[in-house]
């Protein structure tokens, strides 16, 4: 709804206001629901009733989803979880009841539903933090009785649909320090009693799987490094890299540098080098570690000198040392064997006379380079004076969409073609080039015969 309808309906008499609510009810069942549940927010007993028989048409639901539908289907659960928070304040242990029923629902909602959108999937997510939160407000009014430890537990441990993980981790709320390093203990035990078990019928032992990521969850709930790690090293005692690097990750996550730093500095297979140098400059960024990050990022700037590399190095250079990496970066451009990497470079680096001079001297490479970064590069040399070098750029564009025969962006083409008409009276000289009625002869006699080209273009 734009801002002017939307000044007008909050300037609607109250009167007429109810006409227009009242004409709309009955015309749609998810419209019908968001009226019934404004109008019964003040009865927290009868919103409640209402949202109950919503949740139960959901879990009674047979009927197949297809892709196409499942968004609207996510949209319905999604409103039924708006409409159970104002409950949360007025009415905590109702709000978890049906925040509860409502989870219980997922394994019939995805049995018949196409998800591969993963919408009804984000909304059942965003349904466990609201029954996280409904727990957390009922416990505080001390009238709740259960045993969440044993309640969080039970959940982990039945997750075949996968909607509890964010559970333990984000359960700090509701569950105290000590019961959360009890959970600690309990998965702990669940590792050693499952450790060294051979079962012909779970011979990757997913009871020890299962507690391991159980022990690492309370890890991520208490922030708490050491914890972490030893849920990795009983499952593991020789880290792989890439636990290893979601060890780092972790640490990173909570800001613990020097328990990263580490784990960087043990050995490291060569092919996760990428993995590695990339997190340890997260670390030393952490760290505040300034000479050392330079190194680094020198050393990566130096074996694949792209602009990434080279912005990065100059966000932590001295004031005094930047002119010279940038005047070193321009010479590196100009004999740079990528086009894309030359022009891109120079761009970045204002060197705009290079950078077209560079697109001019190696046009016949143009048509290597990506389709966006081309049309890009030619408005950036239009609005810098550089009319030429814009022109090669568009014509290059041009050429390809008619050469390849792709009608269905021949409107492109067009534009493209008027465009080199406003550039050709700013272009004195074309030389080497073939001015503009020469391209425009050329191009004639090779798509004369595209009259929906020509149409859109003349």
């Amino acid at each position: 709804m734009n801002a002017e309808l939307k000044h007008l309906l909050r300037s609607m008499p109250v009167d007429s206001l109810a006409d227009l609510i009242e004409s709309i009810h009955g015309r749609h069942a998810d419209i019908d629901h968001r009226i019934e549940s404004q109008l019964l927010r003040s009865d927290p007993t009868a919103l409640a009733r209402s949202l109950k028989k919503r949740i139960q048409s959901i879990k009674r639901g047979r009927r197949f989803i297809p892709y196409r539908e499942s968004h609207g289907f996510s949209l319905t659960l999604e409103a039924i979880i708006t409409d159970i928070e104002p409950l949360l304040e007025q009415a905590p242990r109702a709000a978890f009841e049906l925040a509860d029923l409502f989870c219980a629902t997922h394994p019939n909602s995805y049995d018949r539903a196409d998800d591969s959108s993963g919408s009804i999937g984000d909304a059942y997510h965003e349904a466990v933090q609201l029954w996280l939160r409904a727990a957390t407000l009922w416990r505080r009014t001390n009238s709740c009785k259960t045993d969440w430890p044993q309640e969080i537990y039970a959940r982990f441990q039945a997750n075949d649909y996968a909607i509890w993980d964010n559970l333990i981790p984000n359960s700090a709320t509701l569950l105290s320090k000590e019961e959360l390093t009890q959970l600690a203990w309990r998965f702990e035990g669940d590792i050693k009693g499952a450790a060294g078990k051979d079962d012909n019928n779970d011979p990757y032992n997913h009871a020890e799987f299962q507690a391991t990521l159980g022990l690492t969850a309370v890890a991520e709930a208490l922030g708490d490094v050491r914890l972490y790690e030893r849920a990795t090293l009983l499952h593991s005692p020789q880290p792989n890299e890439q636990q290893k690097r979601s060890i780092i990750e972790f640490c990173l996550s909570i800001d613990d540098g020097q328990s990263a730093l580490k784990w960087l500095q043990e050995p490291w297979s060569a092919h996760f080098a990428s993995d590695h140098g990339r997190l340890l400059d997260k670390t030393l960024s952490l760290l505040g570690q300034t000479d050392e990050l330079i190194s680094l990022r020198r050393s990566a700037y130096d074996a694949d000198p792209d602009f990434d590399r080279l912005q990065a190095l100059l966000d932590v250079l001295p004031e005094h040392e930047k002119d010279a990496v940038r005047d070193g970066a321009i010479d590196r451009a100009l004999a740079a064997g990528s086009l894309y990497s030359a022009i891109a470079t120079l761009i970045a680096l204002d060197a705009q006379d290079l950078a077209a001079r560079t697109a001019l001297e190696r046009a016949d490479s143009l048509d290597s380079v990506g389709y966006n970064t081309l049309a890009r590069w030619a408005q950036t040399f239009s609005h810098n004076g550089h009319a030429l070098a814009a022109a090669i750029c568009y014509r290059t564009l041009l050429e390809d969409i008619l050469d390849s025969g792709r009608s269905n962006a021949y409107g492109h083409a067009a534009r493209y073609y008027k465009n080199l008409a406003q550039l050709d009276t700013d272009i004195a000289n074309y030389h080497p080039f073939s001015d503009r009625a020469g391209f425009e002869t050329a191009l004639r006699e090779r798509h004369g015969r595209k009259s929906s080209f020509w149409r859109q273009a003349e």
